[in-house]
């Protein structure tokens, strides 16, 4: 099993995952957006967060959420 980390701003709930943006490539696909499975989120807030059961959907990456940690807390 492959995990994944990533570090990106919340931009939205979408159904049932949580949308985050992204740009970069992963395994040598592009990748312009993640959506994560499970998890508490506040738009606009960047966060590092580790993803498993990973699937490759076009431009999107797809993962169930392992940890999360909200960046630049107060």
């Amino acid at each position: 099993m492959q995990n994944v980390y990533v570090v990106s701003k919340y931009l939205r709930r979408k159904g049932f995952y949580h949308v985050f943006h992204f740009i970069g490539y992963f395994n040598g696909v592009k990748v312009k957006q993640v959506y994560v499975h499970g998890g508490h989120f506040e738009i606009g807030e960047e966060y590092a967060i580790a993803l498993h059961d990973i699937q490759i959907e076009g431009e999107t990456l797809r993962g169930k959420l392992l940890h999360q940690k909200k960046l630049y807390e107060n």
